[in-house]
């Protein structure tokens, strides 16, 4: 398996110093069910993380941003590897850890008007794009209609001008925190960069970050009120997610009633 050698490889990283624990509790906010909902900004350890500039610009967060899990990047030329991924909390629900590679704040959702980004447009870590997704938060509550959202990028093979959409749209009241992805265009496997993005009808209030995150190091794992479950990724999947130096691995939750409740969980990971 990539990383390790064998289990005996895995056995011998944990006792040798070169495993990690890196453990979470972030408090409930307001949620309705089916939807996803970040955890970056809630209290909670690691602490509320901090909205990029709210500007139209984006920038790369790390590691050691505040709302990151802050693990330690291994030593070269090892690599970092999760091995379980565990989650509980007080409601029913689905925890999901991923990485942040970029991140734009400042999107209004108030004009229909095409909205140009500025600053680093493309990820740093994952650079090919091949398996990028595009995620919308809602860090200001809207009201007042519904709209389609599309965004405009680069794909893995450096086509520009291709379009993402938010398929079904964003309704007419969206809360805070609440999260989207965003379709790419048929035949796309991946995000290099990000250009611009524009609603097709203007509503009152709102606002978003957009965020680029990979699919190779989403985890997920759902669990029933006030239990605990753990995926032994070392069992369960034939290629260990590898966790790249810097990687600002953030939380969301699938919400399944009116609050999240309290969250809390455990990443272990290992270098190989």
């Amino acid at each position: 398996m990539p990383g390790f050698a064998n289990y005996d490889a895995i056995i011998n990283a944990l006792t040798t110093g070169k495993g990690q624990q890196k453990f979470f509790q972030k408090a409930s906010i307001t949620s309705v069910a089916a939807f996803w909902y970040r955890l970056w900004n809630a209290a909670g350890m690691p602490g509320a993380g901090v909205d990029p500039t709210p500007a139209l610009q984006g920038q790369i967060p790390a590691r050691d941003i505040a709302g990151a899990l802050a693990q330690n990047n291994p030593i070269s030329p090892a690599t970092l590897h999760m091995l379980s991924f565990g989650a509980g909390g007080g409601t029913q629900g689905t925890l999901m850890i991923y990485d942040r590679l970029l991140h734009i704040g400042g999107i209004s959702l108030t004009v229909n008007t095409l909205q140009t980004f500025t600053g680093t447009l493309a990820p740093s870590r994952h650079s090919d794009g091949i398996g990028n997704l595009l995620l919308l938060e809602i860090t200001t509550a809207s009201s007042a209609t519904a709209s389609t959202f599309t965004v405009t990028y680069t794909n893995e093979h450096d086509v520009t001008g291709r379009v993402a959409t938010l398929v079904g749209g964003l309704i007419a009241v969206e809360p805070v925190n609440r999260c989207y992805f965003l379709a790419l265009q048929a035949g796309d496997h991946g995000v290099k960069s990000v250009q611009s993005c524009q609603l097709g009808t203007a509503k009152t209030g709102g606002v978003a970050n957009l965020i680029i995150l990979n699919a190779a190091e989403i985890v997920c794992v759902p669990w029933v009120a006030n239990s605990w479950t753990e995926r032994d990724l070392v069992l369960q999947m034939a290629n260990l997610p590898r966790i790249l130096d810097d990687a600002c691995l953030a939380l969301m939750v699938l919400a399944s009633t009116t609050s999240t409740g309290m969250i809390y969980g455990r990443l272990v990971a290992a270098e190989g």
